[in-house]
């Protein structure tokens, strides 16, 4: 009998550390474009975008006037990866016959735009000063909000297509 006492301490012991650890692991963030399922759909895909990158907006002016080429890239690295997860997905609604379709040729102008580069390699290269990068910030924003409307688009009116290439 106290073997089985024993046994049935541990077992429970063992359960509950086990299912701690579990639930205490840490989350992270995915900062690759979304790769969808197998079984995924279109407004799955948006849904995911939404929660997990349309909030990563670029640093206000007045955060980033004044830094070096090294930190404006980090400030901007969430909003760099935004921008990558939506060229992402432009390039899959341009390649896709049934979004190329759906899209207007007004639609397919905009999403063949290119983003600029917001990273650190970018930032330096185009050698910004605070008025061109405010300025220049000021494009990506609009720009931004119009893809994510036409993604938007699709995503409410192809529901059920696979995002799959």
């Amino acid at each position: 009998m106290k073997l089985y006492t024993t046994l049935n301490v541990t077992l429970v012991a063992i359960t509950v550390i086990t299912m701690l650890s579990a639930s205490a692991a840490p989350m992270l963030a995915r900062s690759l474009p979304i790769i969808p399922e197998q079984n995924e759909n279109v407004a799955v895909w948006w849904k995911n975008y939404m929660l997990l990158h349309s909030k990563k907006d670029p640093p206000i002016p007045d955060q980033i006037d004044g830094l070096n080429d090294e930190d404006l890239g980090f400030h901007f690295k969430p909003f760099s990866r935004r921008v990558a997860q939506l060229d992402h997905l432009k390039t899959w609604a341009l390649a896709n016959p049934e979004t190329h379709r759906a899209l207007t040729g007004g639609q397919r102008e905009v999403l063949k735009r290119p983003f600029f580069g917001w990273d650190s390699q970018a930032l330096k290269s185009d050698k910004l000063d605070s008025v061109s990068l405010h300025s220049r910030l000021g494009v990506e924003k609009t720009f931004v909000a119009d893809v994510e409307s036409i993604l938007y688009d699709l995503a409410k009116h192809l529901p059920d297509l696979s995002p799959r290439p």
